[in-house]
């Protein structure tokens, strides 16, 4: 089971793609062949004459973006050579633009007949499926622009994108790879995958892509937020904070910002900041249960037990069925020698989560300094089989000898 605090932190990330607040120069969005598809060649044999007037009439609508206007001579020109895939492909590309995403794809499906160039066809019926929400079928269709050309880069983005929806992370990851290959002077691939390394916690590896990125785009508070928890999530807590605290400058109203800093902070030992960061986190967001579990365990560790329990109370009132509220108001609790109301509370943790090997620990201790052996000895030896090394370690410890009298490490409420 993952570290307590890690749970806290995690929500940053599950707002997915998230805070990308301002846009990179390279659009976040999936690349797009549009333009492409809105330049019509020039046609060639006997549709030369029959055509020409329409397509230039509609050359000039697309230019323009008029691109309803270009439905009518888009049809007549259709309608004078039916062979002709650019037509097709490009009044495709003007309903996906209209949201009319069946008539594209059907236009789309047309132009596949009638050329050699398929992958950018496959991949417009794919971005339209995707429009549609019909995730399945656009990812076959990027499967397929792939299959006829390799190297055609738009695809491996929004087959990112598409697996990265799905959580399917280390997938998104390669996509993102094979794009920055083919256009390495173009940040969106590394910011892409960095958040895929962050998410599958190759924290290291993340931060060398945010760093690319900002050698780029280096006042992107996107960027610098995730940096930010990539670098709070080794340890770094001091870069974390300087990266939150420009993103912040650069985005004062987001309350994640705030939320990630105070979380630095607290890191850092830098306890009154962190209360300050989660209330400007509450007065933004009142109703976040987040930042109050961040204040009780802050109180906790300057002292101020009252205030911390106080803090929990809330986060369980807003959040009930969340085992981290409990969990941490049984340590407040613990580390004020109340070992049988801190009992209760890690038991009410348990019962939500019931592989949460700390709570299992701590309650043992409790029942330890309740003198009941026979309890502590159960519980450490459930957290043993779930693999905690300090449940093992009290086992064999207090259990294996009768009559010890040592007392257990007393678990620091201010820590995960």
């Amino acid at each position: 089971m993952a570290a307590v605090h890690v749970k806290l932190i995690i929500i940053f990330l599950i707002i997915i793609f998230l805070i990308v607040s301002a846009p990179l120069s390279h659009s976040q969005q999936a690349p797009r062949s549009d333009d492409g598809m809105l330049t019509l060649p020039s046609a060639a044999g006997p549709a030369r004459d029959r055509t020409a007037a329409w397509r230039q009439l509609v050359q000039q609508l697309l230019a323009e973006g008029r691109y309803r206007e270009a439905l009518t001579p888009l049809g007549q020109a259709i309608r004078m050579d039916l062979t002709d895939a650019a037509l097709y492909a490009a009044r495709g590309v003007v309903w996906k633009k209209l949201g009319q995403y069946s008539l594209a794809v059907d236009d789309f499906e047309r132009a596949l007949q009638f050329t050699d160039d398929q992958a950018p066809l496959y991949f417009q019926r794919g971005m339209t499926h995707y429009k549609m929400e019909l995730y399945g079928a656009a990812e076959r269709d990027f499967d397929l622009a792939l299959l006829v050309q390799p190297q055609f880069a738009p695809a491996y983005f929004s087959r990112g994108v598409l697996l990265a929806r799905s959580g399917r992370y280390a997938e998104a990851e390669d996509d993102f790879s094979h794009y920055a290959a083919l256009i390495p002077e173009g940040p969106r691939a590394w910011f892409r995958r960095g958040q895929m390394r962050t998410l599958l916690e190759n924290f290291a590896d993340a931060v060398g892509d945010f760093d690319r990125v900002t050698e780029i785009e280096p006042e992107h508070a996107g960027v610098l937020a995730w940096r930010g928890y990539a670098l709070l999530r080794l340890g770094r807590h001091r870069e974390a904070a300087r990266d939150l605290e420009r993103a912040i400058e650069l985005q004062p109203g987001d309350a994640d910002l705030y939320l990630q800093r105070g979380s630095a902070y607290f890191q850092g030992g830098r306890f009154s900041q962190a209360i300050d960061d989660m209330d400007s986190a509450l007065r933004l967001i009142p109703s976040d249960t987040r930042p109050y579990l961040v204040l009780g365990r802050a109180y906790a560790a300057l002292g101020l037990p009252e205030r911390a329990l106080a803090a929990l109370d809330q986060s369980i009132q807003r959040n009930p069925e969340s085992a981290i509220g409990y969990y941490t108001k049984g340590n407040v609790q613990y580390g004020q020698a109340q070992y049988a109301t801190a009992l209760q509370n890690y038991s009410r943790a348990l019962e939500r989560d019931p592989g949460h090997f700390r709570a299992l620990i701590n309650r043992g201790s409790a029942h330890y300094h309740l003198d009941r052996r026979g309890e502590s000895c159960r519980d450490w030896r459930a957290a043993c089989r779930l693999q905690a090394e300090q449940g093992c370690r009290y086992v064999q410890t207090y259990c294996a000898e009768p009559g010890r009298v040592e007392t257990p490490d007393a678990p620091n409420p201010a820590a995960p």
